[in-house]
């Protein structure tokens, strides 16, 4: 009962976005997520209508994991930690030697563009510490993200870990974040705008970013969550799936997200 109390409660929050007439539609997407637990939430700002598969779960609050690199690079952005979204940080190959399950574009230089693009760990291993506990709970209250959480010690994997939200919860944060309700620098969305671009053509342009890893039983968990501009229309999405392989949820995170995406329209 808590989790429904939750979710409807999101839903009012939305309305409170300035919506007038929220509605929700249950999803059946059984057969492209085959099998895999998980959840797919889709909001239509025109239509002002919430698409949900699995709601119990659309309201359930996992660790963010890398989908807090937002979070990061919109503090360091903010706190001048990283002058502008063309700064350059030099690669360390001796403190950071590449590894074999290193993604595509890890090996290089990076711009906090690139970094948020690639979910480049080490790039945010280096920027984390020029911040302050004081510094990320003031900006976790203003993001209103996990406001209220108590920063004991400034380790990333730590806090992606430690830090919860829902896929409901991870939409709200998106749509403050795209108007610039949380009040910030324009050229700070406008950068991180451009490091969650992963997809741009005649039809849409799909923004996303992902993340992945353990979650408080055991399990793994895989997210993506963005958003979608096609014409005059906007969608906001979030999904994650659970598996206790690791490797397993990386891909299919974005092919069940890509599926989901074109089953409903939103993109081809």
């Amino acid at each position: 009962m808590l989790r429904y109390l939750l979710f409807f409660g999101l839903l009012l929050f939305a309305t409170s976005l300035g919506a007038q007439t929220t509605t929700q539609e249950d999803l059946n997407l059984e057969s492209v997520f085959e099998g895999t637990t998980g959840t797919f939430v889709l909001y239509n700002v025109g239509g002002d209508n919430y698409k949900v598969y699995n709601a119990d779960r659309a309201s359930q609050a996992f660790s963010v994991h890398s989908t807090s690199k937002i979070v990061w690079s919109i503090i360091g952005l903010e706190e001048g930690l990283i002058a502008n979204d063309a700064a350059v940080m030099k690669w360390d190959k001796d403190k950071y030697l590449p590894e074999k399950f290193w993604p595509e574009g890890w090996s290089q230089d990076q711009t906090v563009v690139s970094a948020l693009k690639y979910s480049v760990n080490w790039y945010y291993f280096e920027l984390m510490p020029l911040m302050t506990p004081e510094m990320v709970e003031q900006y976790l209250n203003r993001l209103d993200y996990q406001p209220g959480f108590q920063v004991e010690k400034l380790h990333y994997f730590g806090l992606t870990y430690q830090i919860e939200k829902s896929a409901m919860e991870q939409i709200a944060f998106l749509r403050q974040l795209y108007t610039n309700a949380f009040n910030l620098s324009p050229s700070t969305v406008s950068s991180i705008k451009k490091g969650m671009l992963q997809e741009q053509n005649d039809d849409y342009t799909l923004y996303y970013k992902t993340g992945a890893g353990e979650i408080r039983h055991g399990n793994c968990i895989g997210w993506v969550i963005g958003f979608v501009e096609k014409g005059d229309e906007l969608y906001y999405f979030a999904m994650n799936i659970e598996d206790k392989d690791f490797k397993s949820i990386l891909g299919k995170r974005i092919v069940i997200t890509k599926e989901v995406l074109k089953e409903l329209g939103v993109s081809e």
